[in-house]
């Protein structure tokens, strides 16, 4: 809130006694507050210099300092994409070139079936309905599947959730259109492998991956996993990981 002019007795409320001032500068100094600082919650500077050197500048938690702002702070404060429940996301970006990080532990694909062919998939992350070129996609991943870890399902990303009686994600193509099925060959004991997905120069017709087009709701992202599975296989799999997305918000 600006201050009034004090009066010519040099004084002016405030809550309790009346507070005398004794100075001819006092109304100069009120008149550059008031410039600085015309209403509640608000300021007007140029500049705004360290006090102690090196220390550079905290903003509502955000420290520049030599001319560049510390890396936390390119965390977007509202996201573009919706986060899928049971897993952390965070954006990360300058408002037109965004990373998404999507992190989780012991989530839930589904039971497979013992001794038969059984698709299952959790949705990830849901990218904004707005037009979007999706650069790189990478995962770090762990299963776990119950008493048996000998299995080698078929694992990738696609924009619909995998279900049905198929031993491989390639016969539904929205299974695996984001990042085609890889052969988990690593025992399903939490054993990290990592695969992922980068521009090829190849020129197609994409109508989903990786440029998206406006129309419609926002394109969901889903791991999935398809298997053929053991016949002494019990109790859900699970997965553990990352899977970071990066692209340019076009519109």
């Amino acid at each position: 809130m600006a201050l009034d002019r004090i009066s010519k007795n040099n004084q002016f409320s405030k809550p309790g006694p009346m507070l005398n001032v004794n100075s001819p500068w006092i109304n100069y100094i009120i008149d550059a507050f008031n410039t600085m600082a015309p209403s509640a919650g608000s300021a007007s500077v140029d500049t705004i210099s360290e006090i102690t050197a090196g220390a550079g500048v905290t903003i509502d938690g955000v420290l520049v300092k030599d001319g560049a702002i510390s890396p936390t702070s390119v965390k977007l404060p509202t996201a573009y994409g919706t986060a899928a429940t049971g897993i952390t996301t965070t954006e990360y970006g300058d408002g037109r070139n965004i990373t998404v990080t999507c992190s989780f532990t012991s989530v839930s694909l589904g039971s497979p079936t013992a001794g038969g062919n059984s698709a299952h998939g959790r949705l990830i992350h849901t990218l904004p309905n707005s037009t979007i070129l999706v650069t790189a996609i990478a995962c770090r991943l762990g299963f776990t599947a119950g008493t048996v870890q000998t299995d080698t399902p078929d694992v990738g990303l696609g924009t619909v959730i995998a279900s049905g009686n198929v031993a491989t994600l390639d016969g539904t193509g929205t299974f695996e259109d984001i990042i085609t099925g890889q052969t988990w060959n690593k025992t399903l004991d939490a054993t990290v492998d990592h695969f992922g997905t980068l521009p090829t120069g190849v020129v197609t017709e994409a109508t989903t991956f990786p440029f998206i087009p406006a129309a419609g709701s926002g394109t969901a992202i889903h791991l999935n996993a398809a298997d053929g599975w053991a016949a002494g296989v019990t109790g859900t799999l699970t997965a553990t990981g990352i899977i970071v997305i990066n692209y340019i918000l076009l519109a």
